[in-house]
């Protein structure tokens, strides 16, 4: 069920300076395998109080959108990209446990929570949005969370846990060119936060914490244009299996480049690219589109 938080939350101005009196958006946490059909009723049950009668043309263009994806979902049974994977994979088991990916099932799995949180978003000009998400009360509940998501027989490995921030925002209106007016629109724009590397567990055990100690609440960071807008954000959990020796090759290869004064980054998420190989070929099926 859909729930309201008190979450931390900073809204600056461009350039920075903050925006005196300005206060926090409604924030709902919903706590279920979300899916568009969800969506489109909490927005039509909260569009209203978030918005106002005044904005509520604009927000007649993010119903729209919301309308859309509903009638795909029924449709092709499950929209990726939009619904939880349990609704088009037929996998109950990926709300409970992480699923290999296609290409690198051995080493890599993915887990999406059943849980997202939404928030309206009003803008007049471009603003820097920064917003704690409450996903579990502390450390320990979120290790315990990791640990009880751990694909069947991983639990005895070396696996390195990391988690995304993944969003996406349905725009009814965006600043035209004068900042007193609004300009009309159906856009949705998809976002993902960089990686945050939370611990490794060693035979279920924390072998070593990276994130911070206390409550634990991602942080979202995101330029907001001027705008109208709904954002919708969901967690995405990475598990990948690591070995002794890879470890020490990999540690190897990256002193060897710092030597000679060129640093090879890792990696920002590699299991990103297989969740976009894994979306293709539905896409390419539905669409009549050639790889």
């Amino acid at each position: 069920m859909p729930k309201r938080l008190s979450l931390k939350f900073a809204l600056h101005e461009g350039g920075g300076r903050a925006r005196p009196g300005n206060e926090q958006p409604p924030v709902m946490r919903v706590e279920s395998a979300w899916s568009a059909r969800q969506f489109e009723s909490i927005f039509a049950a909260q569009r209203r109080q978030w918005f106002g009668d005044e904005l509520q043309r604009f927000a007649d263009n993010i119903a729209a959108m919301l309308q859309q994806e509903h009638e795909l979902s029924l449709k092709w049974e499950g929209l990726p990209g939009t619904d939880h994977p349990v609704h088009w994979t037929g996998a109950a088991d990926s709300l409970s446990k992480a699923q290999p990916q296609v290409r690198a099932g051995r080493r890599l799995s993915v887990w999406h929570p059943p849980l997202a949180w939404v928030m309206p978003l009003v803008a007049r000009q471009p603003m820097h949005l920064a917003v704690h998400l409450p996903l579990t009360l502390n450390e320990d509940a979120l290790e315990e969370m990791a640990r009880s998501a751990l694909p069947r027989g991983w639990e005895r490995q070396r696996v390195v846990v990391r988690l995304d921030i993944e969003t996406r925002m349905y725009w009814g209106a965006r600043a035209g060119n004068s900042l007193a007016t609004w300009k009309p629109c159906q856009r949705r724009g998809d976002g993902l936060s960089d990686t945050i590397p939370l611990f490794t567990l060693r035979r279920g055990r924390v072998e070593r914490r990276v994130c911070g100690a206390g409550d634990f609440a991602p942080m979202l960071a995101r330029h907001v244009p001027a705008g109208i807008g709904l954002l919708v954000a969901v967690p995405v959990f990475s598990f990948e299996r690591r070995r002794v020796v890879r470890q020490v090759v990999d540690r190897w290869w990256r002193e060897a480049w710092q030597r000679i004064g060129w640093v090879c980054p890792d990696d920002r998420d590699p299991t990103f690219v297989h969740r976009i190989e894994a979306d293709e070929p539905f896409w390419n099926d539905a669409t009549g589109a050639a790889p």
